[in-house]
């Protein structure tokens, strides 16, 4: 019951239950923006280029992304379903330390566990586009 609920808000195209959503430790400066990531090294090399973004920025970049979700001006669509849960994009506007503004593709998944699945959306990943 509690799947179909999230499901049906989300199929609806947006986030849901935003105050919840967040962004795991490490995620935006041990992933996106560390270039000696294996995983993660093409990201950062792309976020340092167009936004001069780097790991010490990992707050700039969590608080525009969390803003720009929160805002609502931003649709979600679905991305795809898997074992882990419904994962959504959202692409906010992030402006860089260098002044630009590029848009930023943002993963959010709400995790599947035990028949249900999670109201507290968490991201996945980040990239430019």
């Amino acid at each position: 019951k509690n799947f179909q609920k999230v499901l049906d808000f989300l199929l609806a195209g947006f986030l849901t239950v935003l105050g919840s959503a967040w962004i795991p430790a490490g995620k935006l400066a041990g992933y996106a923006l560390n270039p000696d990531n294996p995983r993660g090294r093409n990201k950062a090399v792309v976020f340092a280029s167009a936004l001069a973004l780097k790991k010490e920025h990992a707050a700039v970049l969590h608080d525009q992304i969390m803003r720009g979700i929160e805002s609502g001006d931003y649709k979600a669509e679905h991305h795809m379903t898997n074992e882990y849960g419904e994962t959504f994009k959202v692409i906010v506007p992030v402006t860089g330390m260098n002044g630009r503004t590029v848009d930023v593709v943002t993963l959010w998944q709400y995790d599947r566990k035990k028949g249900s699945i999670s109201t507290a959306p968490k991201l996945t990943t980040a990239y430019v586009v």
